[in-house]
């Protein structure tokens, strides 16, 4: 059910989630939807995701992403006459982990389209989890969307007094947990909704904690934060209606994965979205089609963007040695690669790199 894990920094809320994603991972039917504003909340997940979109740019464009997922995984509920997916090895489902949502959480499209797909999602075999620094209202925009997170609620020690600002079946106020002699959290304690009593969660250490740890002569803990993932992360291959709906948005994956942003990003949102994201606008599936892109109108080419194209097809992806390749002006083939980005005809990857997305 969707679950919201809230807590002051230090307290352990992401030593859960990472906990709980790795126990969700290793049952092999579900794949990883990473979402992360803040940009460094996470490097193991977004590195390892089927599916990361870094920085609070790219968030802010995610609920397109993810109206057309929704879309996709609808349909195929109706072809398959199920009112519930469950995730099966035919069908595996996804779990989208959103980290730090109060950086998006007033931004009017992602409270609405969070809001609705959050009461919907578990239907279509998806968990959701929402982290954030409080589970008072203002830090997820409004009470709707803290509310459908709030099926099930984690709450690590909060400083500020928003702890009493409680979601409901939460009866333990976090403001309660314990602190050490400096005020600070006591890392892993958290109290749970409809539960009375704080409860301790383990500890999933990172490598340089694992160092510090033995540094002082304390037992090697079994797992990091990296060995656990490599363990036990097993994302199945998708079903093709999953696959078609996010390349109908960010385009072919590589190896397997798209990440939008961070280090080591390998796709880009296209640039019509933006179009698409003007005030008022909501994501609707008949002007955002899942199962494809519609295709813009073909422009006559001309000489300059003609060689472009072919370089590119050729393999020479990089915009510096693209420009070293043609033989006309820097400006022009700058020029060449807008054109044929908006024909569609090349993809802009990260880092200046272009990919050729159509014969």
């Amino acid at each position: 059910m969707p679950t919201m894990v809230v807590g002051s920094t230090g307290g352990g809320k992401s030593q859960a989630a990472n906990i709980l994603t790795t126990a969700a991972l290793s049952t092999g039917l579900l794949n990883l939807l990473y979402a992360d504003p803040k940009g460094n909340s996470s490097t193991a997940l977004a590195s390892r995701a089927r599916l990361a979109v870094i920085g609070e740019s790219n968030v802010l464009k995610l609920p397109w992403l993810v109206t057309a997922m929704l879309a996709a995984r609808g349909e195929l509920a109706a072809e398959l006459a199920a009112d519930q997916l469950f995730p099966t090895n035919e069908v595996p489902g996804w779990m989208f982990v959103h980290d730090e949502y109060s950086l998006i959480a007033n931004d009017a499209l992602a409270q609405r389209v969070w809001t609705k797909s959050v009461n919907i999602i578990r239907a279509y075999g998806i968990w959701g989890l929402a982290l954030n620094q409080s589970q008072g209202q203002p830090q997820w925009g409004s009470d709707h969307p803290r509310s459908a997170w709030a099926s099930q609620v984690i709450a690590f020690r909060v400083n500020s007094k928003s702890g009493s600002d409680l979601v409901p079946g939460l009866m333990f106020d976090p403001n309660e947990l314990p602190g050490d002699e400096k005020g600070r959290p006591v890392p892993g304690m958290a109290v749970h909704a409809h539960y009375d009593t704080p409860t301790r969660w383990d500890h999933l250490p990172s490598e340089a904690n694992a160092e510090r740890m033995a540094a002082q002569g304390l037992p090697a803990p079994p797992y990091t934060t990296t060995t656990a993932f490599d363990t036990f992360f097993n994302q199945p291959d998708m079903h093709e209606f999953d696959e078609k709906a996010i390349v109908s948005i960010l385009g072919p994956s590589i190896d397997g994965r798209w990440q939008v942003g961070g280090r080591g990003a390998t796709h880009e949102f296209p640039e019509d979205l933006e179009e698409l994201m003007a005030p008022g606008n909501k994501p609707q599936p008949a002007k955002l089609p899942w199962g494809h892109r519609p295709e813009p109108a073909r422009p006559a080419l001309t000489p300059v963007q003609t060689e472009v194209l072919g370089i590119i097809r050729n393999g020479i992806t990089a915009t510096g040695d693209i420009v070293d390749a043609a033989t006309a002006a820097k400006s022009s083939v700058a020029e060449a690669l807008n054109v044929l980005t908006r024909a569609n005809l090349i993809r802009k990857l990260a880092h200046g790199n272009y990919q050729a997305v159509s014969a």
